[in-house]
């Protein structure tokens, strides 16, 4: 199927299969919920996220950004940002706690990415944020 200039292809074990996955595309373009690929990863993504707050947010905001978002990037940076999932960013948060990575580091890297993703849907660089359906990693303040 064509959309744009560009070619979309979807492939299935059978001809029924191929039929129900080009019905979806053809729905997804109807309602504007079709994104092509764009080849960004999430590790140049949230680079550039960080570009484009870097004039709203203190020095010492975007190196805590940076070395938080860090953790998360030394396992996923090469993940195109089109096939993330709620199930890759699970077990991405799930090596973290199991990596001994402090609870509030990973409990504020699930919030920076995903204010960061928030900011991809915005701009209809996503379709939906995956972190919406990733559960929040717990960390409890000590006082």
């Amino acid at each position: 199927m064509r959309v744009g200039d560009k070619k979309v292809y979807r492939y299935a074990t059978s001809e029924d299969e191929v039929l129900g996955k080009l019905k979806e595309l053809h729905a997804s373009e109807i309602t504007g919920t079709l994104r092509l690929p764009s080849g960004l990863r999430l590790s140049d993504w949230v680079e550039q996220w960080l570009a484009l707050r870097e004039s709203t947010l203190r020095p010492s905001t975007v190196r805590t950004y940076h070395e938080t978002l860090r953790y998360v990037l030394d396992l996923a940076r090469d993940q195109r940002l089109d096939k993330l999932t709620p199930l890759t960013l699970t077990k991405v948060f799930a090596q973290l706690q199991s990596k001994n990575v402090g609870a509030c580091r990973v409990y504020l890297a699930h919030g920076y990415l995903k204010t960061s993703l928030k900011y991809a849907v915005e701009l209809d660089i996503l379709v939906s944020n995956p972190t919406d359906r990733v559960k929040k990693p717990k960390w409890q303040p000590t006082e």
